[in-house]
């Protein structure tokens, strides 16, 4: 092979590979529902939901800032399935009581657009292994729409025990 030819044959080869990794690096375009308008793309990683035939409902993963998307948005994470806009735990806290188990403190805020007069989450307690320990149910009365109330739920688990707390929406009143 002349130079000439190898030069134009490198060249190729290299084209195809930026081709390949640029089409391995594309956008997502966003549907509003499979086979419907786009709403929008997203280029990062995402979460697999559901697969329907040809389709994949997924979750974009990434961070944005609160004043583009939720401005009124409480500080904490969202409870899935909680109604509305939703039930949000903050600024939880694993604490030793004076037996020495662990006690679950934080606040939560009632953003759903609806006043309850009891509240019912449950707190996953979760040893450092990614086990879980046990279940304990947090009761909230009184909250109108709006409003953040401090809790306190004492457990029956070792302090050195609990590594972290999940907390899941049980029910509202």
């Amino acid at each position: 092979m002349t130079k000439q030819k190898v030069v134009k044959v490198s060249l190729s080869v290299l084209t195809m590979v930026i081709v390949v990794a640029t089409a391995t690096t594309l956008k997502l375009e966003i549907l509003d529902r499979p086979g419907g308008r786009p709403i929008g793309t997203w280029e990062g990683p995402v979460e697999v939901l559901a697969v329907e035939g040809r389709w994949a409902k997924v979750r974009m993963l990434g961070w944005v800032p609160k004043a583009q998307i939720a401005p009124a948005a409480p500080e904490g994470v969202r409870l899935e399935g909680s109604p509305g806009g939703g039930i949000w735990v903050s600024s939880v806290r694993i604490q030793k009581d004076f037996l020495g188990d662990a006690q679950v403190t934080g606040w939560v805020t009632n953003a759903t657009g609806k006043d309850f007069e009891m509240l019912m989450l449950e707190a996953v307690l979760v040893d450092s292994s990614g086990d879980v320990i046990d279940a304990v149910p947090v009761l909230i009365s009184h909250i109108p729409e709006g409003a953040s109330k401090g809790f306190a739920a004492e457990t029956a688990v070792p302090f050195g025990q609990v590594a972290e707390v999940i907390f899941q929406f049980s029910a509202a009143l």
